[in-house]
């Protein structure tokens, strides 16, 4: 059972797996964020694929349950008798924790918070409630050099590294493609790369089975939605899963940001829902296949930490 936030607080669904350290860290930079104690939090811990993996998911859950006392309003553990894999469990965890709240923050375990992140992630959830041309609020946003007024900018593109959408918004997710039409025709591929040269490669890969990715298919639906993700100019996220322990981003050349200072609670948040294409042609840089290229060959080209 799910515990009602009746507070102004949106509650958060931290998911974990084989990270322990890295639960430990979010978690912890969680618990410092302005708001944490009138916050309810779900950690959710994937199963182990086989014994090997036991120790380190018993580890993850070890971890979590030393939050459980006097750091968020509440704290639950569910962890999985059997690995279900990210996708489904991000879905299932969501959907869950939606059927009892409005709306819902996301993190994954490799992901740091500001201080300040759920001051940002609940004041725009309450914003853009009303605005139903946006389908997520991003806690991630790339350094993009831009000067503006405002705090964040638009982009058809949700972020999947700390994130948050409304009951309503999750409810039109298009989570089985197999019914949708025209998936592989050259103007779907040209409109849905709109958001990111990498999406439609991203998301045959998935419809051939190469990937399993929850995240490809709720920007899908963003954009069968016609939705718009807000995001900050400054980064409330730190994403430290690159490296060896990350899960996703193995070998990829990290998205330059600049990391939000966590001290502001205030926010200047936009109320015209527009898109500028300036910004725009920077996001979707980072996300073309030649950055990609250059960030596999920069990666091979390193020379490895001591």
């Amino acid at each position: 059972m799910f515990i009602v936030d009746n507070s102004t607080y949106s509650p958060v669904c931290v998911f974990g797996y084989m990270r322990p350290k890295e639960l430990s860290a979010c978690l912890a930079a969680l618990a410092e964020n302005y708001g944490a104690r009138l916050t309810n939090v779900t950690v959710f811990v994937d199963g182990p694929k086989n014994d090997s993996e036991r120790a380190v998911v018993s580890q993850s859950v070890e971890i979590a349950s030393s939050f459980l006392y006097g750091r968020f309003q509440s704290l639950r553990i569910i962890a999985a008798a059997s690995n279900k894999g990210l996708g489904a469990s991000v879905i299932d965890g969501v959907s869950a924790s939606l059927r009892r709240s409005q709306a819902i923050i996301v993190l994954e375990d490799d992901l740091v918070p500001t201080k300040n992140f759920l001051e940002y992630m609940n004041k725009s959830l309450s914003i853009y409630e009303r605005h139903s041309v946006v389908g997520s609020i991003s806690g991630f946003g790339c350094s993009l050099d831009i000067v503006d007024q405002y705090d964040n900018y638009f982009h058809p593109r949700p972020m999947s590294w700390g994130w948050a959408t409304w009951a309503d918004r999750w409810e039109k997710a298009v989570w089985d493609l197999s019914s949708e039409e025209a998936l592989t025709s050259r103007r779907f591929k040209k409109r849905f790369n709109k958001g990111g040269g990498d999406l439609y490669r991203m998301l045959h890969s998935f419809r051939k089975g190469k990937i399993d990715s929850w995240a490809i298919r709720w920007a899908y639906s963003h954009y069968k939605n016609g939705w718009l993700s807000a995001n900050p100019f400054h980064s409330l996220i730190d994403n430290r899963g690159y490296g060896k322990v990350g899960t996703h981003c193995v070998g990829r050349r990290p998205i330059p940001f600049r990391l939000d200072d966590g001290v502001r609670t205030k926010f200047n948040l936009r109320s015209d829902i527009v898109l500028d294409p300036q910004v725009s042609r920077r996001v979707n840089w980072y996300s073309s296949n030649l950055y990609k290229m250059l960030g596999r060959m920069w990666s091979l080209c390193r020379v490895p930490e001591e």
